[in-house]
């Protein structure tokens, strides 16, 4: 479980400087930590899916497990203070979906949901989108990943080297 924790907070951290960098290059994005109001941090779900081959349905997977999670959350919030969800200015949480890749070959599945549904061009009003993000191990080069020099480095390192040739 802990393993899990840190891989999840590297890739938390890893897509707050992804953000922060565009924001510097002027693309229009905010910066993580600027997207609070009244001085609060934003609420932010980070979904991790671990996967080991290409799967074309990872997008769909992902739209059912970020239901889940909002389906919980309106409970959660129903329980802590009633009739919560039924206020204009209540608001579900930012999740951020990501796939883990360890496979070897690269990713070719899409990773936006829209394209899973037929006709999504004609019908794109009435469709859910949205994008994950792909973490994928052998991207990363042996050297960068000891560079870094932290755990979650080291056990994409461990994940990535399958037998000799990897090293």
């Amino acid at each position: 479980m802990k393993k899990k924790q840190n891989r999840t907070q590297s890739v938390e951290t890893q897509l707050a400087g992804d953000i922060s960098k565009s924001s510097k290059k002027g693309t229009g994005r905010n910066r993580l930590l600027d997207i609070g109001k009244k001085n609060e941090p934003p609420f932010l779900v980070s979904l991790i899916d671990h996967k080991s081959l290409v799967d074309y349905d990872a997008a769909m997977q992902l739209f059912r497990y970020m239901m889940c999670i909002w389906t919980a959350y309106k409970k959660e919030m129903e329980i802590k203070h009633k009739g919560i969800t039924g206020r204009k200015s209540f608001r579900y949480p930012v999740i951020i979906p990501i796939i883990y890749y360890e496979g070897k070959s690269t990713w070719t599945a899409s990773r936006n949901f829209c394209d899973r549904i037929g006709y999504s061009s004609e019908f794109q009003k009435w469709i859910p989108d949205f994008q994950y993000e792909l973490v994928s191990v052998h991207e990363q080069s042996n050297q960068d990943l000891l560079k870094r020099g932290d755990e979650i480095s080291l056990i994409m390192l461990m994940n990535k080297i399958q037998n000799a040739d990897d090293l």
